[in-house]
């Protein structure tokens, strides 16, 4: 905006906001605040190119599913990402974890067989730590459906980063998005 342009649209702004403070008169007095012209307000405004502006943004490629279920046969697989259940680096359920458990255990209902749970990281930090964080994830779902589902046998094992779903790098680059979906506790039962 050119210097005379703003200075009338700033001229405006600030008639409109003495007008409107506490305690200031319905209508100021013409020689306070003078009344800008037709002309003066059209000049003030400037265009924009709004298509120019607008960018497209790819949804179904950009959502990450937080939970996906796969049948195979008459097993199911209930796909949760970790970051849903837990904190960075924890393996403490959050309580919205616990809640997304209980709905996955009404779906369960009364399992043919053992139910398996098994643990996943990214491949951030030594395997060794990842294998242990997997394992013990998949110790805490457990404990929570053995709660839900008291009649079922339920196993666990942790795998790390052992078994990825995505490159945990891309071009030689972090890859974030991988790395998140590679993040997740799978939990296999009978229909």
């Amino acid at each position: 905006m050119n210097g005379p342009r703003r200075a009338v649209a700033l001229a405006v702004a600030v008639a409109l906001t003495v007008a409107s403070a506490p305690g200031a008169s319905a209508s100021p007095s013409p020689d306070r605040y003078p009344t800008p012209s037709d002309r003066d307000l059209a000049a003030s405004i400037e265009a924009m190119d709004v298509p120019g502006s607008v960018e497209a943004m790819d949804l179904p490629g950009s959502i990450t599913a937080l939970e996906e279920e796969k049948r195979n046969g008459a097993t199911v697989t209930v796909r949760i990402s970790a970051d849903v259940l837990f904190a960075f680096g924890s393996a403490e359920l959050s309580g919205s974890a616990k809640t997304q458990l209980k709905r996955i255990a009404a779906r369960i209902g009364r399992p043919r067989g053992a139910v398996r749970v098994v643990g996943h990281t990214d491949a951030i930090g030594a395997e060794s730590a990842n294998r242990k964080l997997s394992k013990d994830r998949a110790d805490s779902v457990k404990t929570e459906l053995s709660t839900l589902l008291n009649t079922a046998t339920i196993t666990t094992d942790g795998k790390g980063a052992t078994q990825p779903v995505a490159p945990n790098t891309s071009a030689g680059k972090d890859n974030p998005e991988g790395r998140a979906k590679n993040r997740r506790v799978e939990i296999s039962y009978g229909s």
